[in-house]
């Protein structure tokens, strides 16, 4: 999850403006939205030092935050877009359960995740400390959180608090059922894509999927993961004569259970019956390249 030094922009200053009635109000405690490459959306907590004006007349802040520094060890001062700038959330203390949507502190902000597992609490003297995996579904990474580092994740929308997982409900890319493919960029997939069943939907853009697949133990394994990594799967079925490759073609080859993109190095067989050499490992009869 990454993490950087935010670009530095110079401020214009302000005396009023119809703008600051809908400012937080100097000295306000709030958090501030990163959409930096490697900080993928997460907040910052800051204070509001000033109001500003951007060219093209919409309000702006100044503010300093209370977690990230500047090169001096000083609290980083940077300008921020009203638009990506929220009230801290009020607290608010409880357990979490398997496959709630959550935001977790970690790398000095507050990032969006899903809960994965409960880890069995633990006791030391006569405290329960309590302890959850959780996976970040854009990320595809899973870290493990103590509860008092978790909150629930909460949208502020038309001046209110509501969970996240009600915003876009109506709406998700996918349903429960969904027959998926599931892109993988792990070494041992090479960017293929494989076969997988939503098994829940959690938010608008959030799914857990079931691959037919992947395994141990005669297990399919399960992920939780964002929507930019699915896609509606295919129907694999005997190509006709419509379609035939020359060498060069990009193409999909379906290998070792899922979809391997690759590029046709010969043509092998009859006009009628063709068989064709990849750049994978052997060759594909003719019907199972896309």
């Amino acid at each position: 999850m990454g993490r950087g030094r935010p670009k530095r922009r110079p401020p214009k200053p302000v005396e009023s403006s119809e703008d600051e009635a809908f400012m937080m109000p100097i000295g306000a405690a709030v958090e501030v939205r990163r959409d930096d490459p490697g900080f993928a959306g997460s907040f910052y907590e800051a204070t509001v030092t000033s109001h500003l004006l951007s060219d093209g007349g919409h309000g702006r802040y100044t503010v300093a935050y209370s977690t990230l520094l500047g090169e001096e060890a000083e609290p980083l001062r940077e300008t921020a877009a009203a638009a990506n700038v929220r009230p801290r959330p009020p607290p608010e203390e409880r357990e979490f359960v398997i496959h709630e949507m959550v935001e977790a502190f970690h790398s000095d902000g507050w990032w969006a995740g899903v809960v994965a597992a409960v880890v069995p609490p633990t006791v030391t003297g006569d405290r329960r400390r309590r302890a959850y995996r959780v996976t970040f579904p854009t990320l595809r990474e899973t870290l493990q959180f103590e509860e008092t580092d978790l909150r629930p994740h909460r949208v502020f929308q038309g001046g209110r608090w509501v969970p996240a997982a009600e915003v876009g409900k109506g709406s998700p890319l996918f349903s429960e059922g969904n027959q998926v493919e599931v892109s993988h960029f792990a070494r041992n997939f090479s960017g293929s894509w494989n076969p997988a069943t939503v098994l829940k939907v959690i938010g608008a853009t959030h799914f857990l999927v079931q691959y037919m697949h992947i395994g141990k133990d005669d297990e399919s394994a399960t992920e939780i993961l964002d929507s930019q990594y699915i896609r509606p799967s295919r129907d694999i079925t005997n190509m006709d004569s419509r379609y035939r490759f020359s060498p060069a073609s990009h193409v999909e080859v379906l290998h070792e259970g899922g979809w391997q993109p690759t590029i046709i190095v010969k043509v092998l067989g009859s006009e009628i019956n063709k068989n064709y050499g990849h750049g994978l490992t052997g060759t594909v009869k003719n019907g199972y390249a896309a």
